[in-house]
């Protein structure tokens, strides 16, 4: 688990196992699957949507480092 995982955990007072549990669960593996049904067919995404946010462009998939940095 990460550690920006473990983090949110603490702050919102879940329990890993809880979110372990979750993270495994048949309804959450059928929301991604709906939403990339949603993505692929519905709207034919082709490519990455450029991110603007924290007063920058960041083209393609933006790392977790700046999506951490976003807004500081």
């Amino acid at each position: 688990m990460s550690d920006g995982l473990r983090t949110v955990a603490k702050t919102v007072a879940v329990p890993l196992s809880a979110i372990d549990r979750l993270a495994a669960s048949d309804a959450v593996a059928e929301t991604l699957a709906h939403t990339r049904r949603v993505v692929e067919d519905d709207i034919q995404t082709v490519a990455i949507p450029t991110l603007i946010a924290g007063g920058r462009l960041h083209a393609g998939l933006a790392d977790a480092d700046t999506l951490r940095d976003i807004g500081r």
